[in-house]
């Protein structure tokens, strides 16, 4: 074998060198994996707000509830009877007499030669006597014949009896109330004759023009039965 030259020693003396320098280098690691962007999960709320919760609806009526009943007199199917006192925010009111037929025609006739029967053949006027007084809180208020109708069987209102049309017995009903003011009098109401269930119909007037009362179905209208 022929002797190494000093060359040949160089190269071999460096390989090794690089063998051992390359045992010593630490082992690649993997890429680390790209950062994700990623929105946060909401967070499932730990109470539901009253408001949102099904049983803080207030104006729900459950099954056990049940809705206040109707003021007596406020529904014409649910009037008060004569024999009692219709009381509102404003009025109190009581029926004192009543007259149909033959005895209310012969009471106009004693108060007018010019009162005579209805112009209509199937009407007739009936006379009531009332009792009326004011508690309300306007510094005078203002009760007459007008604000009185009537109605009956036929479900239909009627309209007031006016002075052109008969003249009524003394004292009429006719007054300017202050608080606790009482005062009492007549008033005509016309009803067909053949009707039975006759109501007298309480219905305030809204305003006064031109001597004309002004109704609206808006106005609140009260019931009181003339029935014996």
């Amino acid at each position: 074998m022929k002797p190494l030259t000093n060359r040949a020693v160089v190269f071999l003396l460096g390989l090794v060198l690089l063998l051992v320098m390359a045992c010593r280098l630490p082992a690649p690691q993997p890429p680390a994996p790209k950062p994700t962007i990623s929105e946060p999960l909401p967070s499932e709320p730990t109470s539901v707000p009253a408001s949102d919760s099904p049983t803080a609806a207030a104006t729900e009526i459950s099954p056990t509830q049940t809705a206040p009943a109707q003021e007596p007199g406020s529904n014409p199917n649910n009037p008060i009877s004569r024999a009692e006192t219709l009381v509102t925010i404003d009025w109190e009111i009581r029926v004192l007499e009543v007259l149909r037929g033959d005895e209310a025609m012969a009471m106009l006739k004693q108060v007018s030669a010019f009162n005579g029967q209805h112009e209509d053949s199937d009407m007739e006027y009936m006379l009531v006597n009332l009792g009326v007084k004011y508690v309300g809180a306007a510094e005078t208020a203002y009760v007459y014949g007008k604000i009185f109708r009537s109605v009956g069987s036929a479900n239909e209102i009627y309209k007031s009896v006016s002075f052109i049309d008969v003249e009524v017995p003394d004292p009429e009903l006719e007054a300017n109330l202050s608080p606790g003011g009482e005062t009492e009098g007549w008033v005509a109401i016309q009803v067909g004759k053949n009707e039975s269930g006759i109501m007298l119909v309480v219905w305030p007037y809204v305003s006064y023009e031109n001597n004309t009362t002004i109704f609206s179905e808006a106005t609140p209208k009260w019931y009181i039965s003339l029935e014996p």
